[in-house]
């Protein structure tokens, strides 16, 4: 954390590449290995933590595209009930599944990332929903209640809701009801089936 700390201090912005030194060795090596990925061609990291987040849009938009390609059922079955990849894979790409997943998951997948770049998680990503087709197929989805809505937590909200077009600065303002309420009044606007919000589950 206190790398993290120290890099954000060198330099909000991430456009600069330059960064003071945290004393104490295994912080020191920690912040240097952070510096290093982030300024790294091969795997682009520091794009997802701009401002306009670059990095992740552009990830999302290729995984979309393989997803077509590699797994045309999911896709199908996804753009039919309104579910755009960004509802539930930003974090995949963000934080290269460190969130939510095993530890011993995410650190085979960084090994192949910092080797290999981005394909091995797109291969990663791909494979995680092919792994549940049968039951990502027959999902029936949610209903539009306050009690499914609350099934949500508040990042899958506002993933959700940024999918819809709002500013995150919003989005952050808001509190858990809030958040249902928009929800439910878009999805109920566009006429979607509630089956959109099934992969929370």
């Amino acid at each position: 954390m206190r790398a993290l700390a120290e890099r954000a201090a060198s330099n909000r912005s991430l456009a600069s590449e330059d960064g003071e030194g945290v004393a104490g060795s295994p912080e020191e090596d920690a912040f240097w290995l952070l510096v290093s990925v982030l300024r790294s061609r091969r795997t682009r990291l520091r794009d997802c933590y701009l401002p306009d987040m670059s990095g992740c849009h552009r990830a999302l938009k290729v995984f979309g595209g393989l997803l077509r390609r590699l797994a045309p059922k999911i896709a199908n079955h996804f753009e039919g009930h309104g579910l755009d990849p960004s509802m539930f894979a930003t974090h995949w790409f963000v934080t290269i599944f460190c969130a939510q997943f095993p530890f011993t998951l995410a650190t085979r997948v960084w090994d192949a990332f910092l080797a290999e770049g981005m394909k091995p998680v797109y291969r990663v990503a791909v494979a995680l929903l092919k792994a549940e087709e049968k039951k990502l197929l027959k999902s029936g989805g949610l209903t539009h209640t306050d009690k499914d809505l609350r099934k949500l937590t508040m990042d899958q909200m506002k993933n959700i809701l940024i999918a819809y077009g709002m500013s995150e600065e919003v989005i952050n303002k808001s509190k858990r009801w809030d958040r249902t309420r928009l929800i439910s009044e878009l999805t109920n606007r566009q006429g979607q089936d509630a089956g959109e919000l099934s992969k929370y589950q």
